[in-house]
């Protein structure tokens, strides 16, 4: 998880012109964690807002899981106003949770709910 804004959060960001959400998710998790993944199968997609120079932005973000290929150099993206990262596990991704969006939870039951069904 990343803690940006005083949230923890999941890496996510805009996807480049032409560019797939996958590829995007990819790109956008290995800059802001500074960590090499392989993209595995697709969670869900949430919606959410934002504000941006004053306009509300609905954002439609597509989550994926991924497994960790290399994270020998992980760091906080500090351009992109996020303050640290941090691997968790269950327990500890509850206890951030509390302090996070609802579309991060979104994503979190329907992962864990995928999980038990494997």
């Amino acid at each position: 998880m990343i803690f940006r804004l005083k949230k923890w959060d999941l890496p996510k960001g805009k996807l480049r012109k032409k560019e797939d959400s996958e590829k995007g998710a990819k790109r956008e998790v290995e800059e802001e964690c500074n960590i090499k993944v392989e993209v595995k199968e697709k969670i869900c997609k949430t919606w959410h807002t934002y504000v941006r120079k004053g306009r509300r932005i609905l954002k439609k973000t597509t989550w994926y899981l991924m497994e960790n290929v290399n994270d020998s150099m992980m760091r906080p993206q500090i351009e992109e106003y996020i303050e640290d990262v941090r691997w968790m596990d269950k327990r500890d991704v509850k206890k951030a949770s509390k302090n996070s969006y609802r579309s991060i939870e979104e994503v979190l039951d329907n992962f864990y709910k995928e999980k038990t069904i494997l």
